[in-house]
């Protein structure tokens, strides 16, 4: 019993459910003295996380220094999402932006090569490794661009 007119409750499995609230008079020593139902109410499994795509606002080649936004989109699951992005220079994975819940990255290219990208996706509240993840890439790192030498 409380004195509190709402209740919070999240379902754990899809189904249908009914709810009910019992209510009583303060100091009343009955079962209930009123009640009231509600439902049933269906509840579905929300859709897979999709990564739909991970996209640079430039394109390759790009030289070396200048800026790079990466941008990943994502649907389904449960959100709100938080991303983590890796850069590969050919032969090591490095993190680009720990888990956060920007869906944007800036990169600086740091050196002429080729790179490959990926970002990984959680649902909220997860503590899996990733839910989701998608590669982009390679993307063509050229000599700087005159003047940033």
């Amino acid at each position: 019993w409380s004195t509190a007119n709402t209740f919070e409750w999240t379902p754990s499995v899809a189904a249908n459910y009914s709810v009910q609230v019992w209510l009583r008079s303060i100091g009343s020593a009955a079962a209930y003295d009123g009640w009231g139902g509600f439902g049933p109410y269906g509840v579905t499994s929300p859709s897979a996380l999709a990564v739909t795509s991970l996209t640079a606002d430039r394109t390759s080649p790009v030289p070396a220094g200048t800026p790079v936004t990466w941008t990943a989109l994502a649907r389904g699951g449960i959100g709100p999402y938080t991303y983590r992005f890796w850069v590969n220079d050919g032969s090591t994975w490095t993190l680009g932006q720990d888990w956060s819940a920007s869906s944007s990255w800036r990169w600086i290219p740091p050196a002429a090569g080729s790179y490959r990208f990926q970002v990984w996706v959680r649902n909220v509240g997860s503590a899996s490794t990733f839910d989701e993840w998608l590669p982009a890439g390679p993307v063509t790192v050229g000599a700087p661009a005159p003047g940033d030498t």
